[in-house]
């Protein structure tokens, strides 16, 4: 599967299905359509986009970031669990339905989500999210930070607030 990401003031991320006749291929989304496009707030809405199987259900999940979602200066990481049955030109908005998995930035003015990345970083089978945050501070000193989301079979929908809890690590 191919994710290909656009910042635009609309907020869209269009993802093709992979197959034997895309390798390098051109494609011109006004002559095709996405097989799948989400929507969501924020002129930085998928300005960095990772896949990789977050629930271990063996189908990648997408995973969106947003440092100024649906006009809100905290930074935002929306995950859309994959499935085997989205309908055809299907259409997920997220200033309308909720993602499988919110992960809300600390304060503002950071940058929540300006880099990620996907990987087992624990060796358990499965993928583990990691998010950069270069706009994290201490007193008197700029030094990023990063949060990991561990990988979990049991997860359905859920919201981590990072003003007021930890992820995993």
């Amino acid at each position: 599967n191919a994710v290909v990401q656009l910042g635009s003031t609309q907020g869209k991320v269009y993802v093709i299905y992979g197959g034997k006749n895309y390798g390098k291929k051109l494609i011109d989304l006004n002559i095709q359509k996405a097989d799948l496009v989400i929507e969501g707030g924020g002129e930085s809405f998928g300005d960095e986009v990772v896949n990789g199987d977050l629930n271990g259900d063996g189908i990648d999940d997408i995973v969106i970031a947003a440092d100024t979602p649906f006009d809100n200066s905290v930074g935002e990481v929306y995950v859309v669990y994959g499935k085997r049955d989205f309908e055809s030109n299907a259409l997920i908005d997220l200033r309308k339905e909720s993602a499988d998995i919110i992960i809300k930035g600390q304060s503002e003015l950071r940058d929540l989500g300006a880099s990620l990345a996907m990987g087992d970083i624990n060796d358990d089978g499965l993928d583990d999210l990691i998010i950069g945050d270069s706009g994290y501070d201490e007193p008197d000193k700029e030094v990023g930070k990063l949060f990991v989301v561990l990988g979990n079979k049991d997860r359905a929908k859920y919201e981590i607030d990072l003003s007021k809890e930890d992820p995993d690590l």
